[in-house]
């Protein structure tokens, strides 16, 4: 799905060539044809996900296609945070050496599995 996203977010930009466009349309539709499968396993399981509740919880308040791009936009959203997020924050370590060293001399401590940590940093 991330390889998707990323010839999907390619193409958006109106200078993309012909052929980017057409690759970016295709990679949405088959992300769409994906959040379908999504929505589909949603509705008959009893998880109790985000995106389970939202399957369970729209008959009557959004339709398909609104669920569909909803759930779409979701995981554009997280994926793209994350993406980027990873990157400032790696390109913020290498230009703040003191910051480098603070994070590696307490590794452990610093980056518990489930997002705890010290805010210090």
């Amino acid at each position: 799905m991330s390889q998707l996203t990323g010839v999907f977010h390619a193409g958006i930009d109106p200078a993309s060539s012909f052929d980017l466009r057409l690759a970016s349309a295709k990679a949405a539709h088959e992300q769409r044809k994906y959040v379908r499968k999504v929505i589909e396993a949603g509705a008959l399981s009893r998880a109790t996900d985000l995106v389970s509740a939202l399957v369970q919880n729209a008959s009557g308040v959004l339709s398909e296609p609104e669920l569909v791009q909803l759930l779409t936009n979701l995981y554009l959203g997280g994926y793209e945070t994350t993406a980027h997020m990873i990157g400032n924050g790696l390109v913020a370590l290498l230009t703040n050496p003191d910051q480098m060293a603070f994070l590696l001399s307490d590794l452990e401590g610093l980056m518990r599995a489930g997002g705890g940590g010290n805010a210090a940093l």
